[in-house]
């Protein structure tokens, strides 16, 4: 009896996984530096000088969690659930140093260059995002995330471009992550 009742539990899993579904999706570590400051969305456009490039479209259970200003940018953290940060601290060639380690869903930066940005130019995946913006997605190996890297400017006419890097773990499919991009860009 529990030998068959194994057996049919084998079945319906492999049957689950080869249909594609998943059970929810995974999360990603990342980090951010110790000196990074949660802000609001309207800071954070405050900040940059520029309307955010927000999505409309989330897979199911990502919603914005947080904001931080970081470097010259916007880090936009999406997740199902309040994001836990653990404070780190290390030694390297630096200095004593720390950072914010952290697991979530997906995460967005959106850097403003008020010029023009420098393109980016990375190996990976070339692909079109929407008509006329195209962008790379990177897979680096040993890596549990892809990260989608593209340049968009939001009036061809006029000078500025945001440069935007979508980071989600590999459980979301590349099409998706490319649908997500395809939302913010108004």
């Amino acid at each position: 009896m529990k030998k068959g009742l194994w057996l049919m539990s084998l079945l319906v899993m492999t049957a689950f996984l080869v249909s594609g579904c998943q059970i929810g999706l995974a999360t990603f570590a990342d980090e951010l530096p110790f000196d990074a400051q949660r802000i609001t969305l309207d800071e954070a456009e405050s900040m940059l000088g520029v309307p955010l490039p927000l999505p409309t479209y989330l897979p199911k259970g990502c919603e914005i969690q947080e904001v931080y200003a970081v470097d010259s940018g916007v880090a936009i953290l999406f997740s199902d659930k309040e994001i836990e940060k653990e404070l780190v601290s290390f030694t390297d060639a630096s200095g004593f140093r720390q950072r914010y380690d952290f697991q979530c869903k997906m995460e967005m930066d959106v850097r403003w260059y008020s010029e023009d940005g420098i393109p980016v130019r990375l190996p990976g995946e070339n692909v079109e995002i929407i008509a006329g913006v195209r962008g790379t997605i990177v897979d680096e190996d040993g890596r549990a995330w892809n990260a989608l890297w593209w340049n968009w400017r939001p009036d061809p006419g006029e000078p500025g471009m945001f440069e935007l890097v979508l980071t989600a773990s590999k459980s979301i499919s590349r099409k998706e992550l490319v649908r997500v991009a395809a939302s913010a860009l108004y």
